[in-house]
């Protein structure tokens, strides 16, 4: 149909002839984007009743496309459809939410993972599944390729901790070696050793944010106009309780008290802000830390 305005104009009138009534209109499409092929198709299937119509009123149409779409193809449009929808929720869930979801990105993408493998063996899927496995396998295939900070956020996600992470790595390990076979002690051990790396690494993190706490405490306990004494009749302690100083000891654990606790589990009214919020007493560096990685925008 292209930009022609006659051809436009005469498919408008098919559908009132038809009697389609949609808000939709055809509409383009990019390759590289699945979210537009999903528009496209959805349009298309809420406007099959037009192209009959459409192929009386246009003589050329038939010539153009070969042959006019039949019921077959509006049921193979469906099946694409209910195919790429999860990757429009996706995408839409990622690019279009206005609450913290970087904890969430690992659990996103191996729900999409599980989807494509669900599909890879189905007749209809094939011709199209293949490339965007190996699409999928090329940025999120190999836990070692992916960048720390993704997976610091599941620590950091008190549903989740290193319960969950160790599930995303056993994940990811059985994904990529499928073709091989793979011991039980190796499928166990592998990723309990990545869950630990990860959990050193999010440490020695946590320790640069202890020591710009500890520079501040200092700064502050050197600069007597800044201090709030707690205590007005005891100007000493009252020091003391607002340097910083007595938590370092608890501190330099706050990390791992965190760790050591058990996920608070599912709720779906679970929100990682509040969550954060209400526990950055006890968890004051660590709130920061999250901060740090763009976890919370508080």
């Amino acid at each position: 149909m292209g930009a022609s305005t006659q051809r436009i104009k005469t498919f408008k009138q098919a559908m009132k002839d038809a009697a389609v009534e949609s808000q939709r209109f055809l509409c383009g499409e990019t390759p590289s984007r699945w979210n537009s092929t999903f528009e496209l198709l959805r349009s298309s299937y809420d406007l099959k009743g037009t192209f009959l119509e459409y192929s009386h009123q246009d003589p050329m149409f038939q010539k153009t496309v070969g042959t006019v779409p039949s019921h077959s193809d509006f049921e193979m449009i469906k099946k694409m459809m209910e195919f790429l929808e999860k990757f429009k929720k996706k995408t839409e869930k990622v690019l279009c939410s206005t609450m913290p979801i970087f904890h969430t990105y690992t659990r996103e993408i191996l729900d999409i993972e599980q989807h494509l493998r669900k599909h890879e063996t189905n007749p209809d899927f094939m011709f199209v599944v293949p490339d965007m496995k190996d699409k999928y396998d090329k940025y999120w295939g190999d836990y070692d390729t992916i960048s720390d900070y993704v997976f610091f956020a599941i620590l950091l996600d008190p549903q989740c901790k290193s319960k969950f992470m160790k599930v995303v790595f056993t994940q990811m390990l059985k994904a990529k070696n499928k073709d091989k076979k793979m011991y039980v002690d190796e499928i166990e051990s592998k990723p309990r050793a990545k869950v630990i790396d990860i959990e050193c690494k999010l440490d020695k993190f946590f320790k640069t944010y202890l020591e710009r706490s500890n520079s501040t405490s200092l700064s502050q306990q050197e600069t007597p106009e800044e201090v709030v004494n707690f205590d007005d009749e005891n100007k000493f302690f009252g020091s003391y309780m607002t340097s910083g100083s007595f938590p370092s000891t608890s501190s330099e654990s706050q990390l791992q008290r965190y760790l050591n606790e058990d996920p608070i589990g599912f709720d779906k009214g679970y929100d990682i802000l509040i969550w954060w919020k209400n526990n950055a007493v006890q968890f004051p560096i660590v709130v920061r830390m999250a901060r740090g990685i763009n976890l919370l925008l508080l």
